[in-house]
């Protein structure tokens, strides 16, 4: 009897045992399923990089507004000296880019009428940050053009010199017939004076001739630069950028010309600024094409033909399609039912 009970105990361990084992086979083989089904389905969430830069290398040329030349009245407005720039663009959104960069090259204005003649050279180091809006969001998913307006703040640095001698050494007098000569029209020896010719060399420093009493000023302030531009699209990272801006600096101080000047030399009380016309090449390092359009992570639509296939798909073989398999992941060989399920005879 004893023996009996024993043998009994023992078949019903083995048959929980196997029915577990069954329900387990049956639950990883669904997840495994659900997770393929997702795999093959669902769209995966769009993943952004956190820093995507764009290195920028451009040229262009800077003009001069301020009181050396007369804001440039009379003068056309982009006859001026050549600047370069670098610059690093990150966007922020699909519209917005946060901008840095650094600019270098020569600011310069010639002055030359009967009431004075002023001239002045100035080295200039500039960089900033910018924000950049490009209409991004208003335009047509496959745009290659894309207009952009941007404004920033900036830290600017002069080295401003002036053209006095010719290259033997001739200090420049402006004579009232338009011609140049190396004695003053005034002077006793005004007869012998000879015509000379600029050479266009700035070679003596504006700040160390203190021609105004205004001593060793501080040669760098502050800029708002404000611009406008067109960028063009030439590649899947590359683009090409025409822009212009205007930078509005803190200071009248560039051409050493102010309103605190003496005699001709005097000035208006606006402080100076510069227009900066340039096109720069620019190259997206890592960063996903901003024209592709961000998927939702939801079902994808497919290709015409999948549902027939899925109709046909049985992948634990046992001979029931998968969408009317309630027991996903039969071991091979074992018999089931019309519901994809091992027969259980005895119940």
């Amino acid at each position: 009897m004893r023996l009996w009970l024993i043998s009994i105990s023992l078949v019903l361990v083995s048959v929980h045992s196997g029915y577990a084992q069954t329900a387990a086979a049956d639950t990883s083989g669904l997840a495994e399923f659900e997770r393929e089904l997702d795999a093959d389905t669902v769209e995966k969430p769009y993943f952004e990089p956190t820093f995507k830069p764009t290195f920028g290398l451009g040229i262009g040329n800077f003009t001069f507004f301020g009181d050396v030349g007369n804001d440039y009245k009379g003068f056309h407005s982009l006859v001026s000296r050549i600047g370069y720039e670098l610059k690093v663009n990150h966007s922020l959104t699909d519209y917005l880019d946060l901008g840095f960069y650094v600019i270098f090259g020569k600011l310069s204005a010639n002055e030359r009428d009967s009431v004075r003649n002023l001239n002045f050279e100035s080295q200039i180091r500039t960089g900033g940050a910018i924000l950049q809006y490009n209409f991004s969001h208003l335009l047509a998913i496959d745009h290659d053009v894309e207009p952009y307006i941007f404004a920033g703040f900036e830290s600017f640095e002069f080295l401003s010199k002036t053209d006095l001698y010719d290259k033997f050494g001739n200090r420049y007098y402006y004579w009232s017939d338009g011609s140049i000569r190396n004695v003053d029209e005034s002077s006793p020896n005004a007869e012998n004076s000879i015509l000379i010719q600029r050479d266009y060399t700035y070679e003596s420093d504006l700040r160390e001739q203190n021609l105004d009493g205004f001593g060793k000023y501080r040669e760098r302030s502050w800029a708002i630069p404000v611009g406008v531009g067109v960028q063009f699209k030439i590649g899947k990272r590359m683009n090409f950028k025409v822009g212009t801006s205007m930078h509005f600096t803190f200071t009248d101080l560039v051409d050493n010309v102010t309103e605190e000047s003496v005699g001709d030399r005097q000035g208006n009380a606006k402080n100076d600024r510069f227009l900066y016309s340039s096109f720069s090449l620019n190259y997206d390092l890592v960063g996903p094409d901003k024209s592709k359009k961000k998927e939702d992570p939801i079902i994808r639509e497919e290709d015409d033909g999948d549902y027939y296939v899925m109709d046909l798909t049985d992948l634990d073989k046992d001979g029931v399609r998968d969408f009317k398999d309630n027991c996903l992941n039969t071991p091979e060989g074992v018999k089931v039912d019309v519901k994809g399920c091992p027969l259980d005879k005895d119940n």
